[in-house]
């Protein structure tokens, strides 16, 4: 059993815990944030980010299940139960839409709690947990027999008896007894106005305040969706976006709350920054977008005249995405060839017809100036797949490991490229693998790419190299090793 230990404060400068990835991309969305507001731009984007925020913090307690493909819809289109097909879910399509409609509810409150400038108080995290519970009444219970029976939800109001949960293999997690739920939280909330008034980074801010108030449970039932809520209200107050975990990160999210259990918080800190990048770039990559609905000549025009502007007024500065992307290029080029001598000397006796190459523009011979552009085509299938608009006009380069057998030709690629349909000062990075067969004729056949890696290296000009080819190395190996097994696999079929 793991007893309950009073919430603490930090132990040393909290600012010494902020993510550089965070400060960087914080640094670009400060320089770029008038772009996306112009137009509503912003404004849509906002909209959309808290139907996520309703929809998967939901899934995230599993108040519900959805289909992949509802969710996305309920998102794109808006909190409706006629999108929500009978059988798509395990509750009814109009319970689920109450559900997610409370959950809107409590994010849109958060950005007029913000605009109020009211400091946060037991009064409003009593207010956030009536509002995100009011179409939930009843939660689960253990009796003092031990069984576990429906009782009726107290909404906006402090736990009256104990809510510890047990594992199947019976370790039990005890949270505050309900007689010190108030001193508790009256600590939590004393200590949070000191961070903001301290200046603690908001990823650093947001994860404290998300784990000790987990720590606490001081509700019933709805403690999870309130501590996102009030994460979710520190990154908005610190002009940022609200924390959307989604379903496909509830297990790092949850191995990161309990390492800060065990006492280190910065798992947590790096996992709220990760999330809160992907918002960033998603938020840059809009302000660069010409809408769909602005179709007139004098506003592409000016739309365009300003774009080049802005190029112009930056591009020195941007320019350091791109050679921070040359650099990473050069560590895959050096990682390749270890790679490659590796399987030399280790694959000679068993594959005496092995051959291993490492290229890139620049480095191959045949083809030239032309070998800038190979790859083109894979680069933008594979961005697709994971989600992003490749810029290949805006920069192209690569970095390959071939290896040759008789039974066919695997290349492993790393490219570099632009992120987003205008040049903003970020480069992506993706890597996937093309597999050249031996077709029923026997001729080689060239296989559409497969992506080996779930999220793209997205370098801003206003990170710091060092920190970058720290994070691309540990990428990269990911990117190898499943590599490697792809092409083994090929190898034993």
């Amino acid at each position: 059993m793991q007893r309950y230990q009073p919430i603490e404060d930090f132990v040393g400068d909290p600012t010494a815990r902020a993510d550089a990835d965070m400060t960087a991309w914080r640094r670009l969305w400060q320089e770029q944030r008038a772009d996306v507001e112009s137009g509503g731009k912003l404004d849509r984007f906002l909209a959309r980010l808290n139907r996520e925020w309703a929809v998967e913090t939901g899934l995230i307690e599993r108040l519900y299940s959805l289909d992949r493909g509802v969710t996305r819809l309920l998102i794109e289109q808006g909190i409706d139960a006629a999108l929500i097909p009978h059988g798509a879910s395990d509750r009814g399509p109009e319970a689920v839409a109450a559900l997610i409609g409370d959950q809107m509810e409590a994010v849109e409150g958060l950005f007029s709690f913000v605009r109020g400038e009211r400091p946060l108080s037991i009064s409003y995290v009593k207010e956030l947990h009536a509002v995100l519970t009011r179409h939930q009444p009843t939660t689960e219970a253990l009796d003092r027999f031990g069984t576990l029976s429906e009782v009726e939800l107290l909404r906006g109001a402090w736990k009256r008896q104990p809510n510890n949960p047990s594992r199947s293999d019976g370790f039990v997690h005890e949270y505050a007894p309900p007689e010190l739920v108030q001193d508790e939280m009256d600590r939590l909330i004393t200590w949070h106005l000191r961070h903001e008034s301290d200046g603690v980074p908001s990823e650093v801010g947001a994860a404290w305040l998300h784990h000790r108030f987990t720590c606490v449970h001081p509700f019933q039932d709805g403690n999870g969706r309130v501590a996102r809520a009030l994460a979710s209200l520190v990154f908005i107050r610190g002009g940022l976006f609200p924390l959307v975990v989604t379903n496909a990160r509830r297990a790092a999210y949850i191995g990161a709350l309990e390492t800060a259990d065990e006492g280190d918080l910065q798992p947590l800190v790096r996992f709220f920054s990760e999330v809160q990048v992907d918002r960033l770039k998603q938020a840059v990559q809009v302000g660069g977008q010409i809408l769909a609905e602005e179709r007139r000549s004098d506003a592409i025009l000016e739309a365009v005249v300003e774009s080049i502007r802005a190029g112009a007024r930056t591009q020195p500065e941007w320019d350091g995405a791109r050679r921070m992307a040359e650099a990473c290029r050069e560590v895959a080029c050096n990682r390749f060839t270890s790679v490659q001598a590796q399987l030399r000397d280790g694959l000679r006796d068993v594959l005496p017809n092995l051959k291993v190459y490492v290229d890139g523009p620049g480095i191959v011979s045949p083809g030239g100036d032309q070998a800038s552009g190979w790859y083109r085509a894979d680069v933008i299938a594979v961005a697709g797949t994971l989600g992003y608009f490749a810029g290949v006009d805006h920069f192209h380069e690569w970095a390959r490991l071939k290896i040759a057998t008789e039974a066919g030709q695997d290349e492993l690629v790393v490219g570099f490229h632009g992120d987003g349909q205008s040049w903003r000062g970020i480069v992506s990075g993706s890597a996937f693998l093309v597999r050249r067969a031996e077709g029923d004729d026997g001729l080689r056949e060239r296989l559409p790419p497969e992506p080996l890696c779930d999220e793209p290296m997205s370098i801003a000009w206003t990170e710091q190299e060092k920190a970058v080819i720290e994070r691309f190395t540990v990428w990269l190996d990911g990117v190898i090793a499943r590599g490697l097994s792809a092409w083994r696999q090929g190898v034993r079929a």
